[in-house]
């Protein structure tokens, strides 16, 4: 919602009825002139006022000049509201031609009610004369939004009962059934109505003994809850005194109503101004007055009936400010409920004999207010204000309508307005956004906005430092819940932030500074290089020069993790290094031997004996001779061995010179285990079996277990360069994360 608008030159259109000239100091906008004796926004239960099709619409006096009989014309019609010139525009639409009826306004979104009176103020319960015009009626329209009008319906207007009353008000349940509630002879009566008005149910007392209330008390209804209507009035008698509300389950018989539930009672608490609504939380909100109008005690009171139908009281205006009727609204778009007053204005001390209109608001969750203020002025002419009777809508306020209250100046015989523009509501901030450092991305992941005014169709990420390109990185409206990555260059810190799109972009939530890097997914250089001298070369950390070159290679250079790993730790000449390393030809024996990867606790085992001083060939030998080797092979000649070492390594038979050269060796004596070495690291089987090594020493150092066969075939089948796909892959896989957890 928007400031106050504050009246200013009038400004004429076409159609519109001139409005008085706004002087200085004017809060609000006075409006067209009425010639009705009373005031004409009276009485306090009633509506006069609703939105619809984007524009707010009332029904208003129609002041012209005097009929051919020398009568004022006093015709109640249909008035639009122009924003722009903040001027009712009267429509061809009548609706009472009796000047001093008051009316209950509902727009149920197809068809308009109006429910017209006439006004007693203490209502006998006698019957009017049939054909003295003086019953209560109810009129219905259609509209058309391609002409912009109303349209009586054929039929209408029905007479709903035969009496005079101060005040009726109407509306509608869940199954379509409209219901009407007044006071009548100190009775609380209501009406019902299942063909939409047409036809209506006899005036029912409530069959409740503290539904017989004082001669002046009023009643008002509403339908809320989903599938209730709820009536509320007052009751000023000795014993009863205060306000009750008894309630009717929609569809259920119409005389069946729940036993008066005290909604604030005590002596003095009861008084005839109701204003009633209801919220889409389930609760009923209505404000009303006391009797205690004197200093400090509660005199204007917020009801509150809860879903659980436990009622809370809330004062909002104390005794000594001399406010009177209140009428109260629910703002869905901002979760408030807006109060209006009437409070005097001098010389007059009390608001009885009108003066300015006066708003109060407060959350809708957790209602609070200062009690001894009067307020904002939202109605006013400083010095001479006799504003009265506000009258607003049924409907819940909401972004798109904004709000509209309507008074009238019974001394000068104008209508006032006050009009706060809709505003859109934006869509929430995106919760539960976290950011986590990739290399060359960052990957986010956020929970779902609140929705505003508009539907929101994507979500907006922006960083600071700004993204390259436009920006900025959209996604779909379905994006939350489900990890997202953005490009992000390599070591510069940046925050990202996420924002819901819905028309405009909505309230950003900011994730903690990230900083990819290819070091990711570790936290610093540091911790990388220790961790890889840890699982390549067994140390306990890394040197200090060890860190050096990997923060070198990593932020000067920005080379990949993979071409730091292979360079500085897999390829390092000490034992755990790779094609020339005890780890490479231990890892080249168990090809040899066995075909396949060696195990962690074998390839373990046999390092540490490398370790002590023993040579290759001692390993080799206990090779040939183990369990494994016998049971995959069987018993071999040394001819068969030979065939064997030149199977396994080289996928060939040997040629006929070499394998008499090897035989005759191994014949006079020569270790097989040295035969083998000799073939496992020689330049032919060292180049073959290359790749297979780097991936079996990646998977034991950075996996901690060797590459399963179907992970090494498929790690073979990758595109060149093998090692630096292999190493890239595990750096990003949960198995890996889960290994190092968050260093």
């Amino acid at each position: 919602m928007v400031a106050l608008l504050v009246a200013g030159a009038t400004v004429s259109a076409l159609g519109a009825t001139p409005a008085a000239e706004a002087l200085a100091g004017d809060v609000g906008h006075e409006d067209l002139a009425y010639v009705e004796a009373s005031t004409p926004t009276a009485s306090r239960a009633e509506s006069k006022v609703w939105f619809n099709d984007g524009t707010w619409w009332a029904v208003m006096e129609k002041a012209g000049p005097p009929t051919s009989t020398g009568k004022p014309q006093d015709d109640f019609a249909i008035y639009r509201l122009d924003p722009t010139t903040e001027t009712w525009i009267a429509t061809s639409t009548l609706v009472d031609t009796r000047g001093t009826s008051k009316a209950d306004v509902l727009w149920d979104g197809t068809s308009l009610f109006v429910a017209s009176h006439k006004f007693v103020s203490t209502a006998t319960g006698v019957p009017e004369a049939p054909g003295s015009n003086n019953e209560t009626k109810v009129f219905k329209f259609t509209y058309s939004s391609v002409t912009k009008t109303y349209s009586a319906v054929v039929g209408f207007p029905r007479i709903m009962n035969p009496f005079r009353m101060e005040s009726l008000t109407i509306d509608k349940d869940s199954t379509g059934v409209l219901w009407a509630a007044w006071v009548q002879a100190s009775n609380v009566s209501y009406q019902s109505s299942a063909d939409g008005g047409a036809t209506w149910t006899t005036a029912t007392a409530l069959a409740d003994p503290r539904a017989s209330t004082s001669a002046d008390d009023i009643a008002s209804v509403v339908a809320f809850g989903g599938n209730k209507v709820g009536i509320l009035w007052s009751d000023q008698k000795a014993g009863n005194d205060g306000f009750w509300f008894s309630v009717h389950t929609a569809g259920t018989p119409a005389t069946s109503w729940s036993a008066a539930e005290a909604a604030s009672t005590g002596v003095g608490s009861g008084d005839d101004h109701i204003n009633l609504k209801a919220a889409p939380n389930g609760h009923v909100y209505a404000v009303v007055k006391t009797r205690t109008d004197t200093k400090s005690n509660p005199l204007v009171v917020l009801l509150d009936r809860g879903a659980d139908g436990a009622w809370h009281r809330t004062t909002a205006w104390i005794g000594k400010t001399n406010v009177t009727r209140p009428i109260i609204q629910v703002d869905t778009a901002r979760n408030l409920l807006e109060l209006f007053v009437t409070g005097p204005e001098a010389p007059q001390t009390k608001g009885e004999s009108g003066g300015t209109i006066f708003r109060k608001t407060t959350p809708l969750a957790t209602p609070s207010f200062v009690t001894d203020g009067v307020g904002e002025a939202v109605m006013q002419r400083p010095g001479s204000s006799r504003i009265n009777d506000a009258s607003g809508t049924k409907q819940l306020l909401t972004a798109t309508s904004g709000a509209v209250v309507i008074a009238a100046d019974p001394t000068t015989k104008h209508y006032w307005h006050f009009h706060e523009a809709g505003q859109p509501v934006a869509p929430s901030a995106p919760g539960g956004l976290s950011a986590r450092a990739g290399r060359g991305k960052v990957t986010l992941t956020w929970t779902a906005s609140t929705p505003g005014t508009l539907p929101i169709t994507g979500y907006r990420v922006t960083a600071t430092p700004a993204l390259p390109g436009t920006g900025f990185v959209d996604f779909p409206a379905n994006s939350p819940g489900t990890p997202h990555d953005v490009a992000a260059a390599n070591n510069v810190q940046r925050v990202f932030h996420v924002a819901a799109i819905a028309g405009t972009v909505g309230p950003a939530t900011d994730a903690a500074p990230v900083t990819p890097g290819g070091y990711v997914p570790f936290l610093s250089t540091d911790t990388f290089a220790d961790q890889q001298a840890k699982d390549f070369l067994g140390q306990i950390a890394a040197t200090q020069a060890q860190k050096d070159a990997v923060r070198t290679r990593f932020v000067t250079n920005d080379e990949l993790a993979s071409k730091v790993i292979e360079d500085l730790f897999l390829s390092s000449p000490s034992q755990a290094g790779a094609n020339d390393g005890q780890g490479a030809r231990v890892a080249r024996l168990y090809f040899a031997y066995f075909l396949r990867p060696p195990d962690r606790t074998g390839m373990d085992h046999w390092i540490n004996v490398y370790r002590s001083g023993r040579s290759l060939q001692y390993i080799s030998r206990f090779f040939a001779a183990s369990n494994e080797f016998k049971t995959k092979y069987g018993s071999l000649t040394n001819s068969g061995f030979v065939d064997l070492v030149y199977r396994n390594l080289f996928n060939r038979v040997p040629d006929p010179s070499g394998k008499a050269f090897w035989l005759r060796r191994l014949d006079a004596g020569f270790p097989r285990g040295s035969f083998m070495t000799s073939q496992s690291e020689s330049n032919e089987y060292r180049t073959k079996s290359k790749t297979r090594v780097y991936v079996s020493l990646v998977y034991r150092a950075m996996l901690g277990t060797p590459p399963t066969r179907a992970e090494l075939e498929g790690e073979l089948a990758k595109a060149d360069p093998v090692v630096d796909h292999t190493i890239e892959d595990i750096l990003t896989t949960n198995r890996y994360l889960a290994r190092i957890g968050t260093l």
